[in-house]
């Protein structure tokens, strides 16, 4: 990948990122729920490719 790319991806991450949260936000979810959704949703990944 070329490197003058690496400052735009990690831009998008960050924006994406930042509406996910927004989003959350605005649906009542807290900080620690968001992590544990996050957190199983990883786990049932994980899970269903073993």
């Amino acid at each position: 990948m070329k490197t003058h790319m690496f400052k735009k991806i990690r831009k998008q991450i960050a924006r994406a990122m930042t509406l996910r949260r927004q989003r959350e936000i605005a649906r009542g979810i807290t900080r620690e729920q968001s992590r544990r959704m996050r957190r199983r949703r990883r786990l049932e990944l994980k899970v269903k490719y073993e």
